[in-house]
C-alpha cells in the first residue's frame, strides 16, 4: 500500500490540508516554504503575513484509508461542464480561427479545466455550440458558426 501524508496549515483565514502520497506532500510543503521565506526576505514582515504565528503540522500515516472530502458545490461564476466551457472559449473569440482538438485540449489545460480529447471532440459535436467541424487536409478543425 503506498503511504499517505497529510499536513495541516493553520493561517489566519483558515486551514489549508494537503493530502497525498508522501513525496506529493513533501514537494508542495517546500514549496509553500520557498514562498514563506520570499515574504521574510521582502519588505513585508512575518508578522503582517503571519499575525497569530500559526503554526505548521504535518502528519504521516502510512496505512490510512482517509478519503478527501468531496468539493462543495459549484462555486458562483465557476463553469464545470466541459459543453459550458466551450461556450466560454467561443465567447472569447477562440474559435474565430479554425482549431483542433489538440488546441482545445491545451487551451483548456491552460485554464486548469481538465478533460480528455475524446470527451471535447464529442461535447464539440453538439449543434447548439455554434461550433461547426471542418476538414483541412487529412485532419478536421472545429471553428465558430
Amino acid at each position: 500500500m503506498i503511504g499517505l501524508a497529510r499536513a495541516l496549515i493553520n493561517i489566519r483565514d483558515g486551514t489549508l490540508e494537503l493530502e497525498g502520497s508522501e513525496e506529493f506532500v513533501a514537494s508542495h510543503l517546500d514549496l509553500i516554504k520557498e514562498v514563506m521565506q520570499g515574504f521574510s526576505k521582502s519588505s513585508i514582515s512575518m508578522a503582517e503575513v503571519n499575525p497569530a504565528k500559526e503554526r505548521i503540522i504535518y502528519e504521516s500515516d502510512r496505512s490510512s484509508n482517509v478519503k478527501p472530502e468531496r468539493r462543495e458545490k459549484k462555486q458562483t461564476g465557476e463553469v464545470k461542464q466541459i459543453r459550458e466551457r466551450l461556450a466560454v472559449l467561443k465567447g472569447e473569440d477562440f474559435f474565430n480561427a479554425p482549431k483542433s482538438i489538440r488546441e482545445v485540449h491545451i487551451e483548456m489545460r491552460t485554464r486548469m479545466w481538465y478533460h480528455i480529447p475524446q470527451n471535447i471532440q464529442s461535447a464539440l459535436r453538439d449543434t447548439e455550440l455554434g461550433i461547426k467541424r471542418i476538414q483541412e487536409g487529412d485532419r478536421y478543425k472545429f471553428v465558430k458558426i
